[in-house]
């Protein structure tokens, strides 16, 4: 019976102290990790070989593929782990024994024991342990959703630049054709004698100009192609279908209500918070550890029978309680003020964080203001006048009233313009992208 009674005993105690449930922050936490495992271990098939070449098909290919995001997403998976870790009991412990001399009890001869202790912290300081972990978890979640903003805004910025890059390349070839025919008209009359050999030679050096920024803006295609293939985790210079509703459109933006809502919206001040809170908890943590931990177990001990009494051979149980001494109180306190000073310091960078962000998302104001009003100057304005008198100029020019410079100055400055309105659609289309990433808001697309 005394067999069986240690035996319940030890199972119970062991079972206790080795098996608990993990806490529902955790089961939380993995369920919203798993929602990207999918994703990431069955990555998209590549844009270049789908039916699909949007923007949202593109990006869904980099979110999966994009190697940056893909440790992001490992960090915080490992970071979920540490909340089993700290919700859990060390472990039991297990001392057997054995009588080296006799060892004599009314009941017998004692000769072997065996003890079973568990050792539990203050109370209240593996909630606080679990609480930390759980915040660092969360604050791990929001720089993964940061780093996916970021990464949005990054291919946004680079369509736009390619848009840049094809639409003021086609523009420029456009503008070289026309000087082109023009050269065969101006050495015709060059050789009839009408027109001066200074226009023919001035004509053919800004073909030279304009060939040379052609072949300018061609190259840098390239890099751009390896730049945003680096996104996708793909070889340099594969071949990719572009999106063609990358750019984004103006639209109503309160930018008042947006830095309002920065602080709340954007994933690295939601981390912030997430870190604080956790040295909030840890400052806490810190304080439990001036009390002392404690342990509490059960002592077997076998007798051997003697013959004598009824009592004769029965074992010995004892349940055992023990205290930690804390009497190194000068450690303790250093941690507590070490963690008072860590919190301070998250407090101080989550200010500045914000600062800089406000900062930021106001700069990018500015620029979306700059241009779209470049945008309207030379798309409504300077354009279309500088088509008419190109048209004018070239009538003059014709009869005699007005010199070939005047022409190729029009030319180039109706070039000018339209090089302008597309730099400021891409550059229009970016800053929008950035501010979609600092606000943490989805705007539309083009």
């Amino acid at each position: 019976y005394n067999n069986m009674q240690f035996r319940f005993l030890l199972t119970g105690l062991a079972f206790l102290a080795a098996c608990s449930l993990p806490p529902s922050t955790y089961t939380s936490q993995v369920n919203q990790w798993a929602e990207f495992e999918i994703g990431f271990l069955s990555p998209p098939k590549e844009v270049s070989v789908a039916t699909d070449d949007s923007f949202e098909a593109l990006f869904q290919e980099a979110r999966f593929k994009n190697q940056e995001l893909l440790a992001s997403w490992q960090k915080w998976r490992a970071t979920i782990e540490l909340i089993p870790q700290a919700a859990g009991l060390p472990d039991p412990k297990l001392q057997a024994g054995i009588f080296l001399s006799s060892l004599e009890t009314k009941s017998g001869s004692a000769n072997s024991r065996l003890s079973l202790q568990q050792a539990f912290p203050w109370p209240g300081t593996l909630n606080c342990a679990t609480r930390v972990a759980s915040a660092k978890a969360e604050a791990a979640r929001q720089d993964y959703l940061s780093k996916e903003l970021q990464l949005r805004a990054k291919m946004r910025k680079l369509c736009a630049e390619h848009f840049w890059l094809t639409s003021s390349l086609n523009s420029t070839k456009a503008h070289l054709d026309i000087l082109t025919q023009m050269e065969t008209v101006v050495r015709k009359r060059w050789e009839e004698g009408v027109a001066e050999h200074g226009s023919l030679i001035k004509l053919q050096m800004e073909l030279a100009i304009l060939e040379e920024k052609a072949a300018a803006i061609h190259d840098q295609q390239q890099p751009l192609l390896a730049e945003i293939n680096s996104l996708l985790n793909r070889s340099p210079l594969n071949p990719l279908n572009w999106p063609k509703d990358a750019l984004l459109l103006p639209t109503d933006l309160d930018s008042n209500q947006l830095m309002r809502n920065l602080e709340f919206n954007n994933p690295q001040m939601r981390g912030w918070d997430c870190l604080e809170q956790a040295h909030q908890m840890k400052v806490h943590l810190a304080e439990l550890g001036m009390f002392p931990n404690f342990t509490i177990g059960i002592d077997w001990t076998g007798i051997e029978s003697n013959g004598i009494g009824n009592d004769s051979g029965k074992d010995a149980f004892a349940l055992a309680v023990g205290l930690e001494l804390p009497l190194q109180q000068r450690s303790r306190k250093s941690r507590v003020r070490q963690s008072r000073s860590m919190l301070a310091s998250i407090r101080a960078q989550r200010i500045q964080t914000l600062s800089t962000l406000l900062s930021e998302l106001e700069t990018e104001f500015f620029k979306l203001r700059d241009a779209e009003r470049r945008f309207e100057l030379h798309q409504n304005g300077l354009v279309p006048k500088g088509q008419q008198a190109l048209d004018s100029t070239l009538i003059a020019y014709q009869s005699g009233k007005a010199s070939f410079l005047d022409y190729l100055d029009t030319q180039r400055t109706l070039l000018d313009s339209e090089l302008a309105v597309l730099r400021a659609t891409a550059d229009r289309s970016i800053t929008l992208a950035e501010i979609a990433a600092l606000s943490g808001t989805q705007l539309s697309e083009r």
